[in-house]
């Protein structure tokens, strides 16, 4: 009730889209003074209904002479000069046509102007980050289709803590799944599955080094620390001539230099 911001994720074909479409068919439907589907609901009065959602010329067209990245933004900038406090936006996936930092980077933005627009906002998106998003806005609400094969809850929303308990290999290949099921022939399917192990191999792996590297400078923070710690209590009590000590915080400079060279 008091989070204006769903951010939607999961994954291709679990139901994000229809789920968002039937947000607005079911608001259209209450403010005609119709039944809705639900046993209660209470739906809120709005001005409007703004929508970035998939088109049948989505990807440009040879008429229009637009591309799908140019047509995402095209949509998402009326929405932002139509937008009020009693509007209901729905969002549904943008930043996939152009590079995924500056795409998660618009989409993210797009997300904070709808929060503090105060808007009642269904954002549909398939961008990790957005995990992180309702720990930086208490008004952001993360649910998530689980990935899974036939199981019955494979449709229905669940929040984003219970959902991304999943193996993190089958999470990133429910796209190549759905390739495999429409027919791509069977040497694509089994090329992309084996290119997909060989880049989240990659990615664990990078991880690893930079989690490594940074146990390694914090190391070296502490030892330079007690190494200080030691030099100024040897100074305090004077057992140390000046030529040692200059020598003792030589030597504790040139382990900053390297711990600097370390860190990048």
């Amino acid at each position: 009730e008091n989070r204006s911001l769903e951010v939607i994720s999961g994954p291709n074909m679990a139901g994000k889209s229809s789920y968002s479409r039937q947000v607005a068919l079911i608001v259209i439907l209450g403010h005609m003074g119709s039944f809705v589907p639900a046993k209660y609901a209470r739906i809120p009065v709005f001005s409007s209904i703004l929508t970035r959602c998939t088109v049948r010329n989505d990807s440009g067209s040879i008429e229009d002479n637009l591309s799908s990245f140019y047509m995402e933004m095209q949509d998402i900038a009326r929405i932002t000069k139509s937008l009020t406090p009693s509007s209901l936006v729905i969002v549904d996936e943008i930043g996939r046509s152009t590079s995924d930092a500056d795409g998660e980077a618009i989409a993210w933005s797009v997300a904070e102007h709808l929060l503090s627009a105060k808007a009642f906002s269904v954002f549909i998106t398939h961008y990790e980050i957005f995990h992180q998003m309702p720990s930086c806005y208490p008004r952001c609400l993360h649910r998530a289709f689980p990935v899974c094969a036939a199981q019955a809850d494979c449709h229905r929303l669940q929040d984003s803590r219970a959902a991304s308990g999943r193996n993190s290999e089958a999470a990133g290949q429910y796209g190549i799944d759905l390739a495999q099921s429409i027919g791509y022939p069977e040497e694509i399917i089994q090329g992309a599955r084996l290119l997909s192990k060989l880049v989240l191999q990659n990615k664990s792996q990078a991880s690893s080094q930079q989690a490594s590297s940074a146990d390694q400078s914090l190391r070296l923070k502490m030892q330079a620390y007690d190494q200080l710690e030691v030099l100024s209590l040897l100074s305090s009590k004077s057992r140390l001539s000046e030529a040692d000590l200059r020598s003792e915080l030589s030597r504790i400079q040139d382990d900053l230099k390297k711990l600097m060279t370390t860190c990048g």
